[in-house]
């Protein structure tokens, strides 16, 4: 898993290093360096394909797909440079796998060495069928773990890799027979509808669509068709006419002549094959998604439904954008991950889960995430935050959710739930980081170490949600990064007011400052504008033990925050096993974990709350004891009869 992970996150690095090579070493050479890239990003999916799942599978097809037939597509001037890019994206990749490439994603693991020439041997398949231009050199077939998928259709994708060929040259032939005014790369065309192909054949073995829509993506630079206009429509109709292809195909019944425009390449009849059920309808299901993005530039929507049952994952699953899935019913439909420590289904926009419970996932995975692998430009772009409705992460050290804002781009690092009990017996219910937020309503977190921990500038709302056991109940510490500083100048107020100039922005309502020399961090109230880099910044707190100094550093950050309203504890700070911190068992609460904070005010946590004995708190600061019947609070003690008592006389009165 490391290895693969390694290859997905760094597959740009690879892609724009294997360019600067042959840019370096073959100057005078003249190629599509945009097809010559998409080429080794196909490549590198393949080996994280194969390196994840066992075997060759897909490492063979990326070889067949430089041959029409037994023809090479490759240009003898090219042969010898794609020969040397590649055996040099051997040590690249190499390097990858194994951490030592510089500038190179770190997040994950580092792969072992045997992993990373397991990768060469892979890699090494395509460099020898180039070089031998004999198609008939790829080695056999080693089939995939057989315990990472059951491959639905399994048999469907072995006869149309048989028809790649034929599928490639029939539909150029249909765009030249009912498109003859169009202008277009006929190679280039083949070699898409080639790619095209792969992605639906490992799609029909691995199950879902994630090849399809990258192979569809592939028309795009971020949101830019790389299609021109003319060439959008009959691009559809083509790639639409492999479903029609595709129906005597997979049912191994000769093509229609009406339907086949061409004769160059014959048709593969293998009698011993029979389509699996339904694997005409999810070809045409995979091909009207790659036609849907490749018209609105957006993945298509779509709602999976899972029965009941107890199933176990090929974890992690990624969802595209817009994907919802249904189970039915947290007590009927359970989840757990094949890779305990891996975690379970990464969400994209506008995601949706809901009625399942999530079992088994032990630290540091997570039942719902973002993709922490993925980085840069390739992050999701989130403007609708996923959906948790009404599901449980039943489990010892997992966590239920972790929302990273670094794993999103956008100004909407964010996720929103109801209803998604954490029962995680030492583990953490909702976990937020890097500038992330959340707004959660009616989420209970059973025997967590932390039921909602914030840090590194992430921030959440709470609604009527409720900690019950376990060690911290609401949980705040640190701040993000600098995101911007002045220096304060000498007309300041010693209360709570500062002007700060040379700076690059106007301050944040919200923002944490940290003044030169001080304890702890205020917090930003108001702002008055004076110029450009000039303002008059209103505090919250007053600025206590601190002399002010004119041009001292004056800095800002995003603190993390928790705010909590109609929370309830019960029992919190007993213990995180279920078996000894009831009561009845021993279980001795410990209202200290109940809101926990830095000293020096980076994390803070606001609540309104009710406790197991019936108190109502505000932050802690502010406690109306219903048994004593008195008002506690920072600077005062008072019995609430002796606070009650005027202001009743007076209404008599």
């Amino acid at each position: 898993t490391n290895a693969h992970y390694q290859l997905v996150a760094n597959r740009e690095l690879i892609q724009d290093e294997v360019i600067d090579f042959i840019s370096r070493e073959y100057t005078a050479l003249r190629y599509d360096e945009i097809t010559c890239k998409r080429d080794v990003g196909f490549i590198v999916d393949a080996l994280a394909h194969d390196i994840l799942y066992g075997g060759n599978y897909a490492s063979r097809i990326v070889a067949e797909s430089y041959f029409v037939g037994t023809q090479s597509q490759l240009q003898p001037i090219e042969i010898y440079a794609t020969i040397d890019a590649y055996t040099e994206m051997q040590t690249i990749v190499g390097n990858v796998v194994l951490g030592t490439l510089p500038g190179q994603d770190l997040t994950n693991g580092v792969a072992t060495l045997s992993q990373a020439n397991a990768l060469s041997s892979l890699l090494q398949i395509t460099v020898d069928v180039i070089r031998d231009g004999n198609v008939s050199s790829i080695p056999a077939l080693i089939e995939p773990d057989e315990s990472w998928t059951q491959e639905p259709y399994r048999t469907d994708a072995n006869v149309i890799v048989a028809q790649r060929a034929t599928i490639q040259t029939s539909t150029v032939d249909y765009v030249d027979t009912n498109l003859s005014n169009l202008v277009y790369d006929q190679d280039l065309c083949k070699r898409d509808v080639g790619h095209i192909v792969d992605a639906l054949v490992i799609d029909l073995v691995d199950g879902g669509y994630e090849e399809s829509k990258d192979a569809a993506l592939e028309y795009y630079t971020g949101a830019l068709s790389l299609l021109p206009g003319e060439q959008l429509l009959p691009t559809v109709n083509a790639i639409s006419y492999i479903i029609t292809l595709s129906s005597s195909i997979v049912n191994n019944i000769t093509i229609d002549p009406g339907n086949l425009y061409q004769t160059a390449v014959s048709q593969v009849i293998d009698n011993d094959l029979t389509a699996e059920p339904d694997a005409l309808d999810n070809i045409t299901f995979l091909v009207a998604g790659i036609n849907s993005t490749i018209t609105d530039a957006k993945p298509r929507r779509i709602a999976i439904r899972i029965a009941a049952g107890d199933y176990t994952i090929r974890n992690p699953i990624k969802l595209p954008p817009n994907t919802a899935i249904w189970g039915s019913g947290i007590r009927s439909t359970s989840i757990r991950p094949r890779i305990l420590n891996q975690d379970m289904i990464y969400v994209d926009n506008g995601c949706y889960i809901a009625e399942l419970t999530f079992r088994d996932h032990i630290a540091p995975s997570a039942a719902v995430a973002y993709d922490p692998t993925v980085r840069d430009d390739l992050r999701p772009d989130v403007s609708t935050s996923p959906y948790i409705q009404n599901c449980t992460s039943r489990t010892t050290t997992g966590t239920g959710l972790r929302i990273d804002g670094l794993a999103v781009r956008g100004d909407i690092r964010s996720m929103v739930c109801d209803s998604y009990t954490q029962f995680n017996e030492g583990g953490i219910g909702v976990h937020i980081l890097n500038r992330g937020y959340a707004q959660l309503v009616s989420v209970f977190t059973i025997c967590c170490e932390d039921g909602f921990l914030c840090e590194s500038g992430a921030s959440t709302s709470i609604t009527n949600s409720n900690s019950s056991f376990g060690k911290n109940a609401l949980r705040a510490t640190g701040t993000t990064p600098l995101l911007y500083s002045g220096k304060l100048q000498a007309n300041v107020d010693t209360g709570k007011r500062i002007t700060v100039t040379n700076m690059p922005q106007v301050p944040n309502v919200s923002d944490a400052v940290f003044i030169e020399g001080a304890n702890s961090y205020y917090t930003v109230a108001s702002v008055e504008r004076i110029n450009d880099t000039t303002s008059n910044v209103n505090l919250i707190e007053s600025i206590v033990d601190l002399t002010l100094v004119e041009n001292a550093n004056v800095e800002f950050y995003q603190r993390s925050l928790i705010v909590a309203s109609s929370h309830t504890f019960e029992f919190v700070g007993s213990g995180n096993s279920i078996a000894n911190c009831l009561p009845s068992l021993g279980g001795v609460p410990n209202p200290e974990g109940e809101g926990v904070f830095d000293i020096n005010n980076a994390g803070k946590v606001f609540y309104t709350s009710t406790n197991e004995n019936g108190d109502f708190s505000v932050s802690g600061d502010f406690v109306i004891n219903q048994n004593t019947g008195t008002i506690t609070g920072r600077t005062f003690d008072k019995s609430l009869f002796a606070v009650l008592t005027p202001y009743i006389l007076a209404l008599e009165g």
